[in-house]
């Protein structure tokens, strides 16, 4: 308080703790303004520490019985938190659900297991023909057919790793063969009709070439086949007839006749 002025009233106001005297209304009441102004800015602190209270105590554990807690509702960041806990949850358990890819052992073990199934399914057919059947035709049918079985087996088996099982199978296998072999030894002869493809030979592969191609070709089997000459002495013998041919057609082809037509000696040669 300045010197030479008066003391004021008392005054109970928010600026001081206890009761104070004032001496400028005026600048008391902008200082209260003031301060008005910056607590109205400020967050409720009540309001700060309820919340502070209700997530301490959503994330405690539950009280034992008969204990009561108040917490306020949730937030909109704790429903979205939950709600990606939730789902992550959801998620690990799809996954731990999902089957496993089958190792390459596996996938090796399901193949032999179905490979030896085929094989005794093959055995047990064999041992229940009747060798004293009058159908033959049907018996050596069963028997092509346990033959071509066991051609599938064989190559199923060649990519496989070598193993006690694959080993197993294999033991199957000449088991079946040595029963199959000795079944068919016992049947009748075969008498059913035999296919074979002739349609070869009415095909004539030189028919389209030209008369000089058809003469090489025979002097080609006459001089490799018949009298054994090497590839190299016919290939000699090919150009030098070559040679002699074209030096007869020469003297006899008209200059102004404007025919450009030769044979070439390089093209016929004899290989393997």
């Amino acid at each position: 308080m300045s010197k030479g002025r008066a003391a004021g009233p008392l005054c109970r106001c928010f600026l001081q703790p206890g009761p104070h005297q004032v001496t400028d209304w005026v600048e008391h009441t902008r200082a209260q303004k003031e301060y008005a102004a910056k607590t109205a800015q400020k967050p409720d602190a009540e309001r700060e520490i309820t919340e502070r209270v209700a997530r301490l105590a959503l994330a405690d554990d539950p009280q034992p019985s008969g204990t009561s807690t108040s917490a306020g509702p949730p937030t909109p960041a704790q429903i979205i938190a939950e709600a990606e806990q939730s789902m992550m949850a959801v998620f690990s358990e799809a996954l731990k659900a999902r089957p496993k890819q089958p190792t390459r052992e596996a996938q090796s073990a399901r193949v032999l297991e179905g490979l030896e199934s085929r094989v005794q399914t093959a055995l047990t057919t064999l041992r229940h023909a009747d060798r004293a059947s009058e159908d033959t035709r049907g018996l050596w049918e069963m028997v092509d057919g346990l033959k071509r079985e066991l051609a599938i087996v064989a190559e199923s088996l060649k990519p496989l790793k070598i193993t006690a099982e694959r080993e197993g199978v294999l033991e199957r296998m000449r088991k079946l063969e040595s029963e199959l072999n000795e079944f068919a030894a016992a049947l009748p002869p075969d008498q059913r009709p035999l296919y074979y493809d002739s349609a070869y030979a009415l095909e004539n592969p030189i028919q389209h070439l030209d008369p000089m191609g058809q003469i090489m070709i025979l002097l080609g089997l006459v001089c490799n086949v018949i009298l054994g000459l090497s590839i190299g002495h016919t290939n000699f013998l090919f150009s030098s007839i070559t040679l002699l041919i074209k030096l007869a057609m020469s003297v006899h082809m008209n200059p102004d006749a404007g025919d450009d037509s030769s044979y070439d000696a390089c093209t016929p040669q004899c290989s393997d």
